[in-house]
């Protein structure tokens, strides 16, 4: 994960959403954050990584830089879930709130398929049926519990569709910078004119080097500014 300084502050939109939904299916979520919240980034774990690599050496310290790398996009999920939890509760529905809690990320060891199966055990001149119930024999429980999460995950993404659509904030030009940028980054834009998204993204898009001319905005805060504003092209109205 490409780390920036942050600029906005917490609060939820419909990347999150997308993101959380690419997570619990399957997408790494240092895969998924950049495409959906590029702006999540945590410059304090920047700096204890590098520190932790430093005092480290080969692969120790390689390793030590990967796990620091995760530990913002693993904080941006517990965040979004924990929200997510809360609203449930707040609106009696202790169930789903329960339900979002789970962690329902598949096992290390994912099954063969039936072919695979099939071809491993020799079965491969008997009958599908025949395949069938020997790979039913040999991963019973394990099919099982495949079947009981798949159909958990199912009830898990309907339910952050429908909180998607009381809980996620589209971001609109009219908005106010200070509705989404941290109260520094928002009083410092307001401070240069640039009092709406819509003002921000025409300086933008006019001129690259346009942060040059704010106070204490640099090229790496201009960078996340931009990408929050590219990030959210399709929702601003």
């Amino acid at each position: 994960l490409h780390r920036l300084p942050v600029v906005t502050r917490r609060r939820l939109h419909r990347g999150h959403f997308a993101y959380l939904r690419a997570v619990l299916q399957g997408v790494a979520p240092r895969i998924a954050a950049p495409l959906y919240v590029p702006e999540a980034a945590d410059p304090d774990a920047a700096s204890a990584a590098d520190a932790t690599a430093a005092a480290g050496a080969g692969a120790g310290a390689a390793a030590a830089r990967d796990e620091a790398d995760l530990q913002p996009v693993h904080r941006l999920t517990g965040w979004i879930r924990a929200e997510l939890c809360a609203a449930a509760a707040r609106g009696g529905n202790f169930a789903r709130a329960t339900l979002l809690r789970l962690d329902l990320a598949p096992g290390a060891t994912a099954l063969p398929t039936l072919a695979a199966f099939a071809a491993a055990q020799g079965l491969e001149e008997f009958s599908e049926g025949e395949q069938l119930a020997a790979y039913q024999m040999a991963f019973g429980t394990a099919l099982d519990q495949q079947r009981r999460r798949t159909a958990l995950l199912r009830r898990q993404l309907l339910a952050i569709h429908q909180l998607e659509a009381t809980m996620a904030a589209p971001v609109g030009l009219d908005d106010g910078v200070q509705a989404w940028f941290t109260d520094a980054i928002a009083a410092r834009l307001t401070a240069h004119g640039l009092r709406t998204l819509a003002e921000l993204h025409a300086r933008v898009a006019a001129d690259p080097r346009w942060w040059r001319a704010v106070a204490e905005i640099g090229a790496g805060k201009a960078r996340a500014i931009r990408q929050f504003l590219s990030a959210h092209t399709a929702t601003r109205s």
